[in-house]
């Protein structure tokens, strides 16, 4: 293994462990690190091709994917005791529809993204993030898109969220033919392991708990509210992974919620923009 550059997360000395084309003609190392332990691409100069909106979308997951995100995470802030007002805004939103999908179910939810104009959030996706403040911040399948993570993950953080749910694979020493690399998309450049997030939340004031669909930084005192208020989320998270069954029961439940009224904040934004429009 070459010795390479410094970790662009922690600033760690990398190891090159492997190499893989990307995007057909782009040879790329791949590089450990070894104070966090994450694996990170080569600088990622070809991010300008690899977003190109004429490359062919193979995201062939992303309404499997939203669906499951918002049953889950609406099932999880009504556990926590995290109700609909709760200030919330979806980093790296796409094409809106999580934030739809929430403010259907009666969530605050904004969005924003710098690749795409998130047009199925109805009018809820915010052009700048300039001033934008949200207590929840969520983030599906954007960390490892980061091709300077320290840095971009500061404008996460400026939100100052309490709660930052996200989804992103655990890198654990897997080799080149781990999928997860995705080299024909080019837009995964950025690996985490398990140790390297417990350390940035600790370091940002957050507690890292894995709730098995979704990943958390929660914030100390938030953490220590919701455990007085209702019990440890920890606690919460091991039984969502000793108990799937029964986690799921609790998504079925608020699935039928939804279905008994499911236009009424359709409705409530519809007029609420309506109004704006008018004036």
């Amino acid at each position: 293994m070459t010795v390479h550059g410094p970790c662009r997360l922690c600033g760690g000395p990398t190891q090159e462990r492997f190499r893989l084309t990307v995007l057909g003609r782009h040879d790329v190392g791949y590089h450990e690190c070894d104070a966090c332990g994450s694996v990170q691409s080569d600088i990622p100069t070809w991010l300008p091709e690899a977003y190109d909106r004429t490359r062919p979308d193979l995201d062939t997951g992303r309404c499997e994917r939203n669906l499951q995100m918002v049953l889950n995470c609406a099932t999880l802030l009504r556990a926590l005791a995290l109700l609909q007002d709760l200030p919330a805004l979806d980093f790296g939103c796409g094409d809106g529809m999580f934030v739809r999908m929430m403010r259907d179910r009666g969530f605050d939810f904004r969005g924003w993204d710098r690749y795409a104009d998130g047009h199925l959030a109805g009018g809820f996706a915010l052009k700048s993030l300039e001033g934008a403040r949200a207590d929840l911040a969520t983030a599906f399948e954007v960390l490892e898109h980061f091709p300077e993570p320290a840095r971009d993950l500061r404008e996460i953080f400026a939100l100052e969220p309490r709660l930052l749910l996200f989804t992103t694979e655990i890198y654990s020493g897997q080799g080149p033919d781990w999928w997860y690399l995705s080299p024909e998309t080019g837009q995964h450049v950025f690996f985490y392991s398990a140790a390297a997030l417990r350390k940035l939340a600790a370091a940002e004031g957050f507690v890292f708990i894995d709730f098995v669909f979704v990943k958390a930084f929660v914030r100390r005192d938030l953490r220590d509210a919701i455990a007085a208020r209702r019990r440890a989320p920890e606690a919460m998270a091991a039984d969502i992974a000793r108990r799937p069954a029964a986690w799921r029961a609790h998504v079925l439940a608020e699935l039928d919620r939804h279905m008994r009224s499911p236009w009424k904040h359709v409705e409530q934004d519809d007029a609420t923009r309506r109004a704006a429009l008018a004036r």
